[in-house]
Order: structure tokens, then C-alpha cells, then sequence
């Protein structure tokens, strides 16, 4: 745990449904109701429903008001209308809660005035009382160590990247594309339009939250740009930041302001101060999750942008190496005493010993002599790291995790980094499998171009990097 002020509102030691409904179809009690008991947050701790119609919901007691819960009380979830939050925001502060996480919009993403009023006065107010307001329009916490997520299906199993996110739905979409690939979370905070806790406040705890080793940020907001800097500057110096802006188009900023009520700013002088920062900038949603595995697997550790590729078919290979081009990725010549190697155990008719190397066919001990072209491709001298495709499209679980395995040992005996390229989808793999690569160390992607940019991102940050502070 740190010191810091915002440690209090992610260590909650009871948690309150404020208006949630009797329907179980309801999409609130879907959201975060499924969500905490998925996650066995009242089994560990306090989970209090607060509805005055209501006994009891999905076997937890209902309370008739946030008074009559037992204390204490620290984080509240409101699924009540805009238009009530005023009167919740005393009974919180009456009540002595630390932060309230209004999900519900009809606030300033309106673009109406006098909502817009509304949630200036409800945060000035929380702010007078000691509260802190998550929100409001946003999904607020996911932290499997606290056993708390916004929807059921998240992973159980705390990690170690924390991820500072403005789009609930994008929120959802990095945990379930991450978590995917094996990835595990410290602490997710989707915020909204942020008028209390915002990217900048989220982001200085990040950098000293000792569960987060890897943060991300997507941020649609710039109005507040010396503060975000700063914040952000910290936090690249702290450990490895990935940043994606939102509302960098014209209709995109358009699209910003009417979904978190976001002034997108200047996306040139964004990019350019997050360069600054020493953070890595990113694009779109999938070359976050890529360098995000790249960052947080032994890929991380790459020289240079030289690689070797292992893969099957001659027309794949040919696109696939130009795709790589224009990542920056170079499929060199192999060396010598690789040609050598690969020469002794690969059959001339069908296949090329070239970079690519295409092993469509490799006689009748195929799976002895694919293991010989891997090592041989592994430790070719003239290449910083291998991307290969686990071979067949009908591998079984078992066989996957054997191979898997094997990669394993062998990028940590011969020092080069190993990137998985499904074919088209990570989905071709079996779940474990995945978790078993990232546990080992071992990067997997959905495909040859995706391992490629993401490395190309990694050593264009490393550049950017350059006489900055090293990272632990």
C-alpha cells in the first residue's frame, strides 16, 4: 500500500448498492451487482443494497436507506437518476463515505446548462464534505485484490497493470482483450467525466501504487493540460506508460464532448507532451494491448527491430514480410551456421530456408525437425527475435501447452525473445494455453504484422526514452 490520499477510496471495507432495482433483468443489477458477487466481494466483505421497496436482492438483505447500513460505509455505487444525486451526495457525506461512484450520466455530457450546473454543484459539495465522486457516466472500479468489478466474467485473479481509462466500454475492452492474452490487472478505473477524480489525480497514484508495474491510460479530456502533464510525467518516470488519445478528428472531439463532456484540445501538443513525458503513445485500442504484451513479457527485453519469422505458406509469408516493412520490422538474411542447420533438416521441394522460413512440409519426423529449425531460427546471430506460428490447426490443448513449453525454455536459453502469431485470432488457442505463455514469459498475438508493430512501438518508445531516467 502507499501513502498516497486516493489509497483510502480503492481499499473499501464495505461497499453500498445505492437504488438498485428488485429486477434482476435490470442492466445496473447486471452490471454491478453480478459484477461484486462474481467476484466474491460479499463473501469478503460487507456488500449493503440499499432499496426502501425491497426485503431482499439475490440473497443479500436490502437496506431502506444508506443511514440504516451498519458502518462503516466507505464506497458507494449510485444507480440513481441525475436528478436525486444532490440529495445522496449529504447522505454520503452525513454518513462518513469516502467515495461515491455515480454511474449514471444526464450530467454536463449532456451539453446542457444547467445539468452541467448540476454536476458542478454536486462535486463542489462532495468536495466540502470529504467526499470523493468517481464519475459521474462511467463504470468506476475493477481490482480483483479488492474483489470488486463493474460486470461478472472479469478475471479473479489480481496483476499487475493498471489501466486509467475515461470510456467505460473501452475499459471493458482492454480487460477482456488483455486479460485474453493472459494479462492480469492491479486496479482498472474507468472515470467518466472525471470532474473530481480525473486522468491526472489517477494517474499521479498510479505512479505510486506499488500493485501497478504497468500503466495505461486512454484520456479524451486535455482541458486541464499543465496538470496532466505533470501527472504524466511522473508516472512515465515511475514505469511504463501507454497512452491513447480520444477525439483526435474533428467528429471525434465532437463525439468526445457529447460522451464525457471532454474538451479534446490540441492532439499535436497531447502527443508531442506525452513524448515529453517519456509515456508511450499509441493509436488505436489493439496497438495498446499489443505493446501492453510486448511491455509486460520477455519481448520487452528486444535489441532491435531485426527479426526472423517462422511461418507457413509462400504467399502468406510474402505479404506478411512486406506488412513487417512497414512496421519497421526487418527480416534479415540468416547467418551461416543457421543456413547450415536449417539445411541438414528441411526438404528442398515445398518449402524455402530463407527469412521468411516456410516449412510446409518436413517429411516423416516433422515434429523433431520443426524443434531443430525453431532452435536453429532462435539463436540465428544476424536477428533480435523470433515470431513463430504454432503449427496445426488442430492442436489440442495439451499440445499446445507442450509446445508452448518448449518456446519457453528455449527463448530463456537462448536469450531471444519469442513472440506466438496465431494465424488470424488469439481465440484459436485454448484459454490456459494463453495463460501459460504470458505466465512463462512469452508474448502471443493475433497474428505475424500485430507481434511486428507492437515491437516497432516498443523501440520507437525506447528512442523517445533516450536520456530519460531508466525504468526498474
Amino acid at each position: 500500500m502507499s501513502d498516497h490520499p486516493l489509497e483510502s477510496v480503492f481499499r473499501p471495507r464495505a461497499v453500498a448498492l445505492y437504488g438498485i432495482s428488485r429486477n434482476m433483468q435490470n442492466r445496473s443489477n447486471q452490471f454491478f451487482l453480478r459484477g461484486l458477487m462474481d467476484q466474491g466481494f460479499h463473501e469478503a466483505a460487507p456488500l449493503y443494497l440499499v432499496n426502501p421497496n425491497a426485503d431482499a436482492i439475490a440473497g443479500l438483505r436490502c437496506y431502506p436507506s444508506l443511514s440504516d447500513c451498519p458502518d462503516p460505509v466507505d464506497y458507494v455505487i449510485s444507480l440513481v437518476p441525475a436528478e436525486t444525486a444532490e440529495g445522496l451526495v449529504e447522505e454520503c457525506i452525513a454518513k462518513g463515505v469516502r467515495a461515491l461512484h455515480l454511474y449514471t450520466g444526464g450530467f454536463a455530457e449532456n451539453l446542457d446548462p444547467d445539468r452541467a450546473a448540476l454536476e458542478r454543484r454536486l462535486i463542489d459539495r462532495a468536495r466540502s464534505g470529504g467526499l470523493r465522486v468517481i464519475g459521474p457516466n462511467c463504470m468506476g472500479l475493477y481490482q480483483p485484490a479488492a474483489r470488486m468489478a463493474f460486470i461478472p466474467g472479469h478475471p479473479k485473479e489480481a496483476g499487475d497493470i493498471s489501466v486509467v481509462c475515461q470510456s467505460g466500454g473501452n475499459a471493458m475492452d482492454i480487460i477482456s482483450g488483455l486479460g485474453q492474452r493472459g494479462a492480469r490487472f492491479a486496479k482498472v478505473v474507468s472515470f467518466g467525466n472525471g470532474t473530481d477524480l480525473g486522468a491526472a489525480e489517477l494517474l499521479e497514484y498510479a505512479a505510486v501504487d506499488p500493485e501497478a508495474r504497468i500503466v495505461l491510460a486512454y484520456v479524451e479530456d486535455t482541458s486541464d493540460g499543465r496538470a496532466l502533464f505533470e501527472a504524466l510525467r511522473r508516472c512515465a518516470r515511475a514505469k511504463p506508460t501507454i497512452v491513447l488519445k480520444g477525439g483526435i478528428s474533428s467528429a471525434g472531439a465532437r463525439a468526445a464532448r457529447s460522451h464525457t463532456a471532454s474538451l479534446a484540445g490540441s492532439h499535436e501538443v497531447f502527443i508531442a507532451a506525452c513524448r515529453q513525458a517519456g509515456a508511450a503513445v499509441v493509436h488505436s485500442l489493439d496497438e495498446l494491448i499489443d505493446l501492453a504484451v510486448a511491455l509486460s513479457t520477455r519481448l520487452s527485453s528486444v535489441a532491435g527491430p531485426r527479426a526472423v519469422l517462422l511461418a507457413v505458406g509462400g504467399g502468406y509469408s510474402v505479404l506478411t514480410t512486406d506488412a513487417l516493412a512497414g512496421c519497421g520490422i526487418d527480416l534479415p538474411e540468416l547467418d551461416a551456421t543457421t543456413l547450415a542447420r536449417l539445411r541438414e533438416v528441411v526438404p528442398t521441394d515445398g518449402n524455402s530456408i530463407e527469412n521468411p522460413i516456410d516449412t510446409g512440409y518436413m517429411g516423416e519426423d516433422s515434429e523433431e525437425a520443426l524443434r531443430i529449425v525453431t532452435d536453429a531460427a532462435a539463436h540465428d546471430a544476424n536477428s533480435d527475435f523470433l515470431i513463430t506460428m504454432l503449427r496445426g490447426s488442430n492442436l489440442s490443448p495439451e499440445e499446445e501447452q507442450r509446445a508452448i513449453k518448449e518456446l519457453a525454455v528455449l527463448q530463456e536459453r537462448s536469450g531471444t525473445p519469442v513472440a506466438i502469431a496465431a494465424r488470424r485470432d488469439v481465440g484459436q488457442l485454448a484459454e490456459e494455453s494463453l495463460r501459460l505463455a504470458y505466465d512463462r514469459g512469452v508474448a502471443v498475438f493475433p497474428g505475424p504484422v500485430s507481434a511486428g508493430r507492437a515491437v516497432g512501438l516498443l523501440l520507437e518508445w525506447r528512442r523517445q526514452r533516450e536520456g530519460l531516467p531508466s525504468l526498474p
